[in-house]
């Protein structure tokens, strides 16, 4: 779990920075727009399930997102009077996007 213990330092020296900060935590990412997995086996599970994606989302909304909706909330984010918490979900980051 080595991981978990660089992810949680990294997160913290984020959070610990002298400016507001946000850590998103996705789950699942649909590619869209011509985004693609790096690797064959991830190509090919996202092909594989692509096309539950609307089902995986409102049956789990805190754990699916899209890769367009990770980009507006970023950009939602960023905005001044942003009073979102630190560390945002999918459920959040499919809010913050309108999705």
């Amino acid at each position: 779990m080595m991981w978990a213990r660089v992810k949680g330092a990294a997160e913290n020296a984020l959070l610990a920075l002298p400016m507001r900060t946000h850590i998103l935590r996705p789950g699942y990412i649909r590619p869209l727009n011509g985004a693609r997995a790096a690797s064959s086996p991830a190509r090919a599970f996202y092909t594989a399930t692509g096309p539950l994606f609307p089902v995986l989302r409102r049956a789990f909304p805190d754990w699916a997102t899209s890769s367009e909706a990770i980009g507006r909330a970023a950009i939602a984010l960023s905005r001044p009077g942003n009073t979102e918490p630190a560390i945002v979900t999918s459920r959040d980051i499919n809010r913050l996007a309108g999705m």
